[in-house]
């Protein structure tokens, strides 16, 4: 049968659109921060607020990072699940928001001793590690069968966790996200390296902190210095963003983070921008002489921003389009 150019043109054009309609489209944000609400009012002053997987609960250490506390968003009841020294620096929830894996820094005698923990929601701790006096903290992994395991790049892992394995479901879900078996840590020289599904480990750049996988784990952020860095995980097209702290990814394309001055003593200032990680857009989000805002955090499901406000310590959401 002969085919025509015409009926070559539809075919191709009607093959193009489910094409494009089969492929899951993220929505970009225009910049505009709504519905900003206090989420705690207390005398304490909070930091590190980071989203459970799913958007319904909040993880938050108190300033100088000692203790975990979890808020239930649908009911706002609170629940401190350890109270462990440092334990707030860098804490990671498991991929089903049922753990939180984090490091405890004990003193005695005038001598430092990490180890590495694993609480559930009710407060339950588990010690996975045992101590020393160097300790990187620690990171998930999980395997096809639906464990959860712990990785420590540099400390003696003693016993995996008996804990609850994931669903099918969410173990699928995990094991086709990338991100979700990488981790970064920095060495003594403040070096960023990556660590792969295996354990590999490869120097991503000389310096990095705060760093940050995109969605679907092809790309991370990280502040070296005071400049956002943002490049693909094989190093290559690195773009420097410009000033900026503590970035949060929006969507794969969207980063938000904050920008803060200071007087050598104190912050004197701060908002939050939301940016397109090829510098096509830099939007100003907030303009608030009350508050200086930090530690932006965002949760797709949840399609909310919290944040910190320097000025009160407290802890705020918000909506953004």
């Amino acid at each position: 049968m002969r085919t025509n150019k015409l009926t070559l043109i539809k075919l191709f054009g009607v093959v193009a659109l489910v094409s494009c309609l089969s492929i899951p489209v993220q929505a970009q944000m225009t910049g505009k921060l709504s519905n900003v609400q206090r989420l705690t009012n207390d005398g304490e002053r909070y930091v590190n607020v980071q989203w459970s997987p799913d958007g319904s609960k909040l993880a938050f250490t108190k300033e100088g990072f000692d203790g975990i506390e979890v808020i239930d968003m649908a009911t706002k009841s609170r629940k401190v699940v350890t109270d462990a020294p440092n334990s707030g620096d860098r804490f990671q929830w498991s991929a089903d928001g049922k753990e939180i894996l984090y490091r405890h820094t004990k003193w005695e005698d005038g001598e430092r001793t990490h180890t590495i923990h694993v609480t559930d929601l009710a407060g339950k701790s588990q010690q996975v590690s045992a101590g020393q006096r160097y300790l990187q903290p620690a990171s998930w992994r999980y395997t096809t069968a639906g464990e959860k395991r712990v990785l420590s790049v540099d400390g003696q892992i003693v016993k995996q966790p008996q804990i609850e394995k994931l669903s099918v479901a969410k173990t699928k879900s995990v094991l086709t996200t990338r991100r979700a078996n990488l981790s970064t840590f920095c060495d003594e020289n403040m070096h960023l390296w990556l660590i792969d599904e295996n354990g590999k480990k490869t120097m991503l750049n000389e310096s990095g902190l705060e760093p940050a996988f995109s969605p679907n784990g092809q790309k991370i952020v990280f502040n070296e210095s005071d400049y956002l860095i943002v490049m693909d995980l094989n190093g290559r097209n690195r773009r420097d963003l410009g000033m900026g702290f503590r970035a949060t990814w929006i969507n794969d394309n969207q980063i938000v983070f904050e920008l803060t001055t200071d007087d050598g003593h104190h912050y004197t200032g701060g908002e939050l921008y939301l940016m397109n990680i090829d510098g096509s857009l830099r939007v100003k989000l907030t303009d608030t002489p009350d508050r200086i805002e930090m530690y932006p955090t965002w949760n797709e499901k949840a399609q909310k921003l919290a944040f910190v406000s320097e000025v009160d310590g407290q802890i705020y959401t918000a909506d953004l389009k």
